[in-house]
């Protein structure tokens, strides 16, 4: 099978078009990637910022406890009453946003566990802040691991944070890669069409010019048949040229003729005749026969 430059060309294009659609697939996949990344990102920068918030908690409230160990004023008395609620407040905060980490939820629940031991740790059984109990219970330790918990889940989320930072600049690169890529293929495929069109255009000039000159060159060769009444029909049977053979043979001038119908010069012929006639010629690409000729003085 000998393939022509259209068959290649649509080939060529339904390449080009199953490839497009390939990286615009890759394109949505890489970007739905992107928004889950950027998603997460936000999430875990929430998470680092309550840890953040519950650190600055903890390490007011040992402030406020190792103050009312030295002096037992009132200041840090009323502080001993206050923070414990506002760091449990933000644990809990912490707990529900990595709900959907187990490893970093078991992390908080274990600090929260702890807190309560702190809470026991402050108070005496009127529930007042009490230095005698915070010695007995070891209290320091205690503030110390709990600070240890606080920064391991920093530490995770920061590791965390920087794999899906450097996973979602992947992901980018990869856009921008394929965009590339989209950008070059639709500028060859714009090449190539546009390089076909010219190539038709030339083909479909060259075209015109061809059946120009055989027309210049018919109308040449019959103007110069002198001899012969040689005029040209449409496929109704009316007559579209005349030339100078036909007007000697038949005695119609040039602008008599043109436009009417053939009949009026085959006096034997019927329309249907005509128009079995015409059918044979368009078929055929020829048709003979004799007959009479109408000329115009009879």
């Amino acid at each position: 099978m000998k393939w022509r430059r259209s068959h290649i060309l649509r080939l060529g294009i339904l390449l080009v078009l199953v490839t497009v659609i390939f990286i615009v697939y890759l394109l949505i996949n890489q970007s739905s990637a992107v928004r889950t990344d950027a998603a997460f990102v936000s999430h875990t920068n929430e998470v680092l910022y309550s840890n953040q918030k519950l650190v600055a908690g903890l390490s007011r409230l040992r402030n406020a406890a190792l103050r009312f160990l030295i002096s037992a004023d009132e200041e840090s008395r009323e502080q001993l009453h206050q923070l414990p609620d506002s760091v449990a407040f933000h644990a809990r905060q912490l707990a529900r946003l990595t709900a959907d980490n187990p490893e970093q939820h078991q992390r908080v629940i274990a600090f929260m566990d702890r807190m309560d031991s702190i809470r026991a740790s402050l108070f005496n059984s009127n529930a007042a802040p009490d230095p005698l109990v915070m010695r007995n219970a070891n209290m320091t330790a205690k503030f110390d691991q709990a600070m240890e918990q606080l920064e391991t889940i920093e530490k995770d989320e920061n590791r965390l944070l920087t794999e899906r930072k450097i996973k979602s600049q992947s992901s980018s690169d990869t856009i921008d890669y394929l965009f590339t890529v989209l950008w070059v293929i639709v500028v060859l495929l714009a090449a190539i069409v546009f390089w076909n069109l010219r190539a038709d255009y030339r083909a479909l000039r060259r075209s015109e010019q061809q059946r120009t000159m055989a027309e210049k060159q018919l109308r040449l060769l019959l103007k110069n048949v002198k001899d012969y009444g040689i005029f040209t029909t449409n496929k109704e049977g009316e007559i579209l040229n005349w030339t100078e053979g036909a007007a000697a043979v038949t005695g119609y001038g040039e602008h008599e003729i043109p436009g009417n119908s053939v009949l009026g010069i085959y006096p034997d012929a019927s329309p249907a005749e005509l128009q079995f006639v015409l059918a044979a010629a368009e078929k055929n690409g020829t048709y003979e026969a004799t007959g009479t000729r109408q000329k115009k003085d009879g």
